[in-house]
């Protein structure tokens, strides 16, 4: 194993989400959604292990992808009552009548992300107008890419309000992945 960057070639970088001392960051994240999530449909784009699902109760159905098997298997494991995981690219994502929409550890740099991600996400954003919308990522990006500030102007031209930003910290053997931020949204035009 060698390091490319921040990125470990040959292992997946989120190798470190598994680790138990990691959950405190799937808390966070659910906490804002747990009284939300009654009897609705969510998709969590690019899920990898999927971990808000593990907080979350009554929730007609939740989605989840990812490219990375050991994932989608680990995801499956939980065992959960009205869960789908797939292993498919998240531009392959299909899902009807979403009203939750998550994309959690959005990054933009290194072999293992995703090209794509930020196509799909506005992808079904356009197409199925859901009521929430969580992005969640890395303080390094908007430094760097200002993807933080990307989403907002493009929920502020689709008139979908930031309705909570929180600013956390997480574990990782990644020094510009620990700080993190979570944008709630919420659209005003879907009365659900």
């Amino acid at each position: 194993m060698f390091f490319i960057g921040l990125y470990v070639k040959n292992n997946m970088p989120w190798d470190y989400l598994i680790d138990k001392k990691n959950e405190g960051r799937w808390e966070i994240i659910a906490d804002l959604i747990k009284d939300k999530v009654k009897d609705k449909v969510i998709v969590d784009v690019d899920c990898g292990i999927a971990g808000v699902v593990k907080y979350l109760k009554d929730f007609k159905f939740y989605y989840g992808n990812d490219i990375e098997p050991k994932y989608i298997e680990h995801c499956k494991n939980y065992n959960i009552p009205n869960t789908e995981f797939e292993l498919i690219s998240d531009d392959r994502v299909r899902v009807e009548g979403i009203d939750i929409l998550m994309v959690l550890g959005f990054g933009c740099e290194g072999e293992h992300e995703s090209t794509t991600l930020f196509n799909t996400f506005s992808r079904l954003v356009r197409i199925h107008s859901p009521e929430y919308i969580i992005f969640e990522s890395a303080v390094h990006f908007e430094k760097k890419h200002q993807i933080h500030s990307t989403v907002k102007a493009f929920m502020a031209v689709k008139e979908i309000e930031l309705i909570e930003e929180k600013g956390f910290i997480i574990k990782s053997s990644y020094p510009n992945c620990k700080n993190r931020k979570v944008f709630l949204f919420k659209n005003e035009k879907v009365s659900k």
